[in-house]
């Protein structure tokens, strides 16, 4: 599909802007995960969520997930996004209106709105998400995904390796970016030597590296054939001076949102590939005009998202379904130790794509939430 992105992106062609919210609840809830998530820009051991649920004027309900604890990805925390579901009145406006107002004052309340109605559509329609968002989608039945290593040991994340690659993983993503450099390389290479040739591996390291420090690693790790470095610095002007001289992808994620981000990228000739998050784009259809514009540049493109529950990853399994990505990231969900959900399926290093109408998520279990609205 994604030849097909250069022009309007088939989202458009089928727009839910007219429908008219008649009802809405919110709920926050706290995720509890087996084991801490830590990276360079986050050290937690729950996740926590707003999930709302939307109510069209027929009715039909539907839901949406969106990370709250990730303000260091997104900029905004669960303050941002509860102020501004109670500032904007909801019942009666129709999802057009709203756009025009919510994305001023929280992207990811406007996020979880649009993709909560979109369920509702879909449901609705009784076709799954992905059909919905691109009809001529070919049938989707489940889709590759990475596993994730976070900051950790040398002896615990070889462990994860060989686990995650024995479970039929074929990529891994490792976290760099922490202060003490010879560890992170000595991890990489310790994980490389455990899971053979055979693996892919990414190094991700959410932009923790200053120039000097990134341009080191990156020739440390030169003869491991890594798959590509995920934002090894902040600027984009010293991402452009690292994939001239870097032997390995140059990927941007926190670098890039949008379709104007992903023309920056390109005029400095940063980066072979972008790793695109719904929540950075806001909505489904913002994100698809980013992907038409990454493909459009020729840039490889990787699909993401926050760490967080079954309801928001499937909506990330139907986009990528949506899109025919090869590079997902569906793993967000894998560590939580109790879940608003229990639909994801992950077998062999994939991701089932959910069965049924919408995202495919069944009954939501909000007895451990706080309902907020």
């Amino acid at each position: 599909m994604i030849g097909q992105l250069n022009g309007t992106p088939p989202i458009l062609e089928k727009g839910h802007e007219l429908e008219t919210i008649a009802g809405f609840r919110a709920w926050s809830v706290e995720l509890p995960l087996r084991r801490r998530l830590r990276h360079a820009t986050a050290d937690v051991s729950a996740l926590t969520s707003i999930v709302v649920e939307v109510e069209l004027a027929d009715g039909v309900r539907g839901h949406a997930e969106v990370r709250s604890n990730g303000a260091y990805a997104t900029g905004e925390d669960e303050s941002v996004i509860v102020s501004a579901l109670r500032a904007v009145r909801l019942k009666g406006r129709t999802i057009g209106d709203l756009g025009g107002e919510l994305p001023g004052r929280s992207m990811l309340a406007w996020m979880a709105i649009d993709t909560a109605a979109w369920d509702a559509v879909a449901r609705r329609s009784d076709q799954p998400l992905y059909r919905v968002w691109n009809p001529t989608a070919a049938d989707a039945h489940s889709i590759r995904t990475h596993a994730q290593i976070g900051f950790g040991d040398v002896g615990t994340s070889v462990d994860l390796a060989r686990s995650y690659a024995a479970a039929g993983f074929d990529r891994l993503k490792i976290r760099a970016g922490a202060p003490d450099l010879p560890a992170d390389i000595a991890r990489v290479r310790a994980i490389r030597r455990a899971v053979g040739p055979e693996v892919s591996l990414v190094v991700d390291v959410n932009g923790g590296w200053a120039y000097d420090t990134a341009a080191a690693a990156i020739d440390a790790l030169a003869d491991l054939g890594i798959a590509w470095i995920e934002q090894p610095v902040q600027a984009v002007a010293d991402l452009a001076r690292l994939r001239k001289a870097a032997a390995m992808p140059v990927y941007a994620d926190e670098s890039v949102r949008d379709a104007a981000s992903i023309a920056s990228l390109v005029a400095a000739d940063a980066v072979d590939g972008v790793h695109l998050k719904l929540e950075k784009s806001g909505t489904a259809t913002r994100l698809f005009h980013t992907v038409a514009a990454a493909s459009a540049s020729g840039l490889e493109i990787a699909l993401g998202q926050m760490d967080q529950g079954q309801l928001g990853c499937a909506v990330t399994t139907h986009l990528a379904a949506a899109l025919e990505l090869e590079r997902a990231e569906l793993w967000g969900w894998a560590g939580i130790a109790r879940d608003l959900a229990d639909t994801l399926v992950m077998s062999s290093g994939s991701v089932a794509v959910p069965t049924g109408a919408g995202n495919g998520v069944g009954s939501i279990d909000t007895t451990f939430a706080q309902e907020i609205l």
